[in-house]
């Protein structure tokens, strides 16, 4: 983390292979509150107590690319650094396909030399229980850019475990919303659809409407958490 309670810290690095990385947590992203407490009035020595407790819930919130982008330069993990300043900076996540998958359970536009935009998943694939999404671009495999990749070497990659996937996703736009003040950090918002397959959500709800609700709980086998839903989400519509 950067810095230390009392206050918000931001994530500044995540462990490859580590849970925040398979979890979805990425650089830049500010932790808010654990267990329901507000860092903004918690001692730094309870932080640290709170991070060896199990189990201990994270609330996190995701602000815009630019903060992406300046969290970066400070570790010196430059991975935006092919996308102009001045155009809608995608979020990047690092997925990793490990030995216990047979198949990633998604389908590409295309093939390289090119990024690659995912255009389905498999509704029981390991693409979409990791959080992978149609619309996501594949940037690099293993490192390997798909700029300078060929076909063959792609669909190589493709079939080697372990390996890992650098997944670029673009802010949503519909965060620039009239309930969030303008001058306020963006959080991103995502849409979610729970199909006729979905017997149950698997998660629990602080509160009822009037108002925008957070997931206060989610199964560990529900549906919700396997498609990324976290706690502390906010539920904007439906």
């Amino acid at each position: 983390f950067t810095g230390k309670p009392p206050g918000y810290v931001q994530v500044k690095t995540c462990i490859s292979g580590g849970w925040a990385e398979s979890v979805g947590i990425q650089l830049a992203d500010q932790i808010v509150s654990i267990d329901g407490e507000e860092l903004q009035g918690m001692s730094a020595d309870d932080f640290k107590k709170y991070l060896k407790k199990r189990p201990v819930q994270f609330f996190v919130e995701r602000t815009g690319a630019e903060e992406v982008a300046r969290a970066a330069e400070d570790v010196a993990a430059t991975k935006v650094q092919d996308i102009p300043a001045t155009a809608a900076q995608p979020n990047r996540v690092e997925f990793l396909a490990d030995e216990s998958v047979a198949k990633l359970g998604m389908a590409f536009q295309g093939l390289p030399p090119g990024h690659l935009k995912v255009k389905t998943c498999a509704s029981d694939g390991w693409a979409k229980s990791v959080g992978i999404r149609v619309g996501d671009q594949i940037v690099s495999i293993d490192g390997e850019d798909l700029e300078g990749m060929s076909a063959d070497s792609f669909k190589t990659y493709c079939k080697k475990r372990p390996v890992r996937f650098l997944v670029a996703r673009a802010v949503v736009e519909e965060a620039q919303t009239e309930d969030i003040p303008a001058t306020a950090a963006q959080p991103n918002r995502v849409e979610f659809l729970a199909d006729e397959s979905v017997a149950k959500l698997g998660m629990a709800f602080q509160g009822l409407p009037p108002g925008h609700l957070k997931v206060k709980t989610c199964a560990s086998d529900g549906w919700a958490k396997s498609v990324g839903i976290r706690v502390g989400d906010q539920i904007v519509s439906i």
